[in-house]
């Protein structure tokens, strides 16, 4: 959605088109079915080529509906294709790398044989073999070496990652994500009590680790603040952790408004995120972030300070860092600003679009067109 507005923006004309997933149990089960090669698909996104005629086709997510024939059908139609590639699909089932509350990477360069014994799309046996079909078919046809021209990852630590797995390293370039400047904030972060999560309510966020660490850190008056809502919602809830509050969803509007006004924010991941659109709403809002040091966190938000940094997982070192944010141990106001200049610099919309274009462009030089 951001990249559609700011290639408008520029003048850019941009045909949305989207699949989403069905939601009854016979639909879905269907189109799982399909999920490896849908021809229904591919069908349909022929006719909608033949009605725009497109430069150039952005391809940000096949999964289930869409699956991986559109890409075969973008290159047969001879249109130059860039993908955006969110997460660790092209080996995990789940595309996060993460199982039973940790990392895991049991099928990333082999079979994802273990991904079906272990069930790890959404639970269901055969909802894993679907994904685990589609993996395997990608790799027998050999669909990342043949259909997409350039590849889209969000951090280094994504590209890298991929390049040991599964990705040719000659099409693979690092675009971040960006969002819009709210506007600089009125009040300085030292000046609020309260730390703000904002996130989806799940085991790989880290909420449940997050609350170990409040549990028995030395906060003072400070407050938690989360805002969110998941599966792990009813557990947060009958915790009761003092000095927590649960403030359930709120729209981008409200978030922004919420993280122009708080003390700092943190992000307790413990799986490896290729980047994390909160951080940079957080730096958006100068204000600290606290952040997990695994995957692609660190190189997005930068060393403003190695406190603010916790080891992944780590309670202890979580439980003083936020030790720290409620006693003045760390130059909260500073830390705010250095993040609000690096939003500046790198995660603007000006910034975002002039990367878009360039990634475009040599797109389509690398197709001869």
């Amino acid at each position: 959605m951001a990249e559609r507005e700011v290639l408008t923006g520029a003048g850019h004309r941009v045909e949305f088109h989207e699949v989403l997933n069905p939601s009854g149990p016979l639909a879905s089960a269907t189109a799982l079915a399909l999920s490896p090669w849908n021809p229904f698909s591919a069908a349909a996104l022929s006719r909608v080529i033949d009605s725009h005629r497109p430069d150039l086709a952005h391809v940000h997510n096949t999964w289930y509906s869409l699956s991986s024939s559109v890409l075969s059908t973008l290159r047969r139609r001879r249109i130059p294709t860039v993908m955006t590639l969110h997460n660790y699909r092209v080996e995990c089932l789940n595309g996060q790398l993460f199982r039973d509350g940790k990392i895991c990477q049991l099928c990333v360069g082999r079979a994802p044989l273990p991904g079906i014994r272990y069930r790890c799309y959404r639970g269901s046996l055969p909802q894993s073999i679907a994904v685990a079909g589609a993996i395997g078919l990608q790799r027998v046809l050999d669909l990342w070496e043949g259909t997409v021209d350039l590849f889209v990852v969000m951090s280094e630590f994504a590209r890298q990652w991929l390049l040991d797995t599964a990705l040719p390293p000659e099409r693979v370039r690092v675009k971040p994500h960006f969002v819009p400047d709210a506007g600089p904030r009125t009040y300085p972060p030292s000046s609020s009590g309260t730390v703000l999560f904002v996130g989806r309510l799940s085991a790989e966020k880290g909420i449940g680790m997050l609350l170990d660490a409040w549990s028995v850190s030395d906060t003072g008056d400070l407050t938690l603040r989360i805002i969110g809502d998941g599966p792990l919602r009813a557990e947060v809830e009958q915790r009761k952790v003092g000095g927590v509050e649960l403030a359930g969803w709120m729209s981008t509007g409200e978030v922004a408004n919420e993280l122009r006004s708080a003390r700092a924010l943190l992000v307790p991941s413990l799986s490896y995120e290729p980047f994390g659109l909160v951080l940079i709403e957080g730096m958006a809002a100068g204000m600290p972030v606290v952040a997990s040091a695994a995957g692609g966190i660190p190189e997005v938000i930068g060393d403003a300070h190695p406190a603010l940094l916790p080891g992944l997982g780590d309670v202890t070192a979580w439980s003083e860092t936020l030790s720290m944010l409620a006693n003045a141990g760390i130059e909260l106001d500073a830390v705010g600003e250095a993040n609000r200049e690096r939003y500046l610099a790198r995660y603007t919309p000006t910034v975002g679009l002039v990367a878009l274009e360039r990634t475009y462009a040599e797109a389509l030089e690398r197709s001869g067109r």
